[in-house]
């Protein structure tokens, strides 16, 4: 099992009406074919404040990357947002 969790309110109504529009995103339709597949995702709103860790460690990225970062350390600022929610 897989749960999926955005702080993007729009993005969550639009998985959740399953209609596959010319007018989706590209990435929603990628997301839909992710959950599509023979697992159960299910996919939930959560504040932005909740959400505070995982956007900070998204902004870590390389800058003008657009591929995938792996992280063999902690970031001091996502650490300390962590203790925070704690």
């Amino acid at each position: 099992r897989v749960y999926g969790e955005t702080d993007c309110l729009e993005l969550v109504s639009l998985l959740q009406r399953r209609s596959n529009s010319v007018m989706d995103d590209a990435l929603v339709l990628h997301i839909r074919c992710l959950c599509s597949r023979d697992w159960l995702i299910p996919i939930r709103y959560v504040s932005r404040m909740a959400n505070r860790p995982a956007d900070a460690m998204a902004k870590l990225r390389i800058p003008g990357s657009w591929t995938a970062c792996l992280f063999d350390r902690s970031a001091t600022g996502v650490v300390l947002l962590v203790a925070q929610d704690i």
